[in-house]
């Protein structure tokens, strides 16, 4: 009677893990076997099968998994964002006091800020003197586009493992008589699919645009043009002046006397500030409402600008502090503090697209995974 019990044991095991196995097949382009099956010794052929069959349900709830983010609206899914991505180019440092101002990502280029965890670009092209370059405002980037289009191509090839590695390139504020055909060509000459109308995007998902974003070389890219609802909220900064106004506005009368007398006549975000609970109470207040605001309905992407805004405030304390955009990031530890919210589930991330981020590669590659892991759960 055992034995019968333990052949039919067997047998719903070989049809479960048959059943397991061939659906990872199905999904996964890998060979499916079956255990073999040890008539001398049926019981460890059992425990074989069980464990077996754990890993490759496993498998199975990772490929679903992934399936559920790939089947998510392009506009729901999370990606980082390089605010003024092609800064990476520009000489920063003591003899380049503007650039200081300009530069929002650190040396690198494209491929090492993808390394660091951006899986879009804030890209701003420019045709200078026949050449296709890059720019921040009036601040021009002499590094080739095409060039930078190259590694990101490149990477993409090398790295792409799903639809999940997307790569997203927003291209906008195109200056230069004949940017526009330009910079079309140099999307075109790399098999990169350029979406120049917005109405395309509706109902667009995320598994669609890889589709559409596949390269010849196995990776996924897709170009947009000018399709983003980017919150731009220009207060948003890490230091600035304490004036009357501001104080009354923004704190509970109960607490103005504390704040006049520990406060500085200026606030700032970096960690050694006391006065840094107000501009990151500020940039939470933000973030909150743009999560509340939810994705575009047409498709549209959308981004959280979580970064330190530019003032001429902020740019004057921040010169006062031997600081810079870079320096603002790094001694505020804000994209830190930014993964931590989302893993103690502070910030609403479950539909939020672009997270726009200055100095990627100080922890964008824990706060990418946070946000999709919160996704996922």
């Amino acid at each position: 009677m055992r034995c019968l019990a333990i052949f039919f044991s067997a047998c719903a095991l070989v049809r479960a893990s048959v059943g397991s196995l061939a659906w990872v097949k199905a999904h996964d382009g890998k060979e499916a076997t079956v255990p073999s099956f040890s008539a001398s010794n049926p019981a460890a052929w059992l425990l074989t099968g069980a464990s077996d069959m754990l890993k490759e349900g496993s498998k199975n709830k990772k490929l679903l998994g992934m399936k559920a983010a790939t089947d998510r609206p392009l506009n729901e899914h999370a990606m980082i964002m390089a605010h003024d991505a092609a800064t990476t180019y520009l000489s920063g440092g003591i003899l380049h006091p503007v650039n200081n101002w300009a530069k929002t990502q650190q040396d690198g280029g494209f491929r090492g800020m993808l390394d660091c965890g951006a899986r879009a670009f804030d890209w701003r092209s420019q045709l200078d003197g026949g050449e296709l370059v890059f720019h921040h405002g009036k601040v021009v980037v002499p590094h080739s586009l095409p060039s930078a289009l190259d590694e990101v191509v490149e990477w993409a090839n090398a790295n792409a493992r799903n639809a999940s590695d997307l790569v997203l390139i927003h291209a906008t504020f195109c200056a230069g008589t004949g940017c526009d055909e330009a910079l079309s060509a140099a999307f075109a000459a790399r098999n990169v699919a350029y979406i120049t109308q917005c109405s395309e995007l509706q109902g667009l998902t995320v598994a669609e645009a890889a589709a559409r974003g596949k390269l010849p070389g196995g990776g996924y890219v897709l170009a947009v043009k000018d399709c983003l609802v980017s919150h731009y909220q220009p207060d948003v900064a890490c230091s600035g002046y304490i004036s009357e106004t501001a104080v009354n506005g923004t704190f509970a009368a109960a607490e103005q006397q504390v704040v006049e007398s520990s406060l500085p006549s200026f606030y700032n975000c970096h960690a050694s500030s006391s006065s840094r609970d107000f501009p990151l109470n500020r940039m939470w207040s933000y973030l909150s409402d743009v999560s509340k605001a939810g994705p575009p309905a047409d498709g549209l992407l959308y981004s959280h600008q979580a970064l330190w805004q530019e003032t001429d405030a902020s740019v004057a304390v921040g010169v006062a502090l031997f600081s810079s955009l870079l320096d603002d990031e790094k001694r505020s530890t804000l994209n830190s503090l930014l993964e931590q919210r989302v893993t103690q589930k502070k910030w609403d991330v479950t539909r939020a697209n672009l997270i726009e981020v200055n100095n990627v590669c100080d922890g964008g590659t824990a706060l990418l995974a946070a946000l999709r892991k919160a996704q996922l759960s």
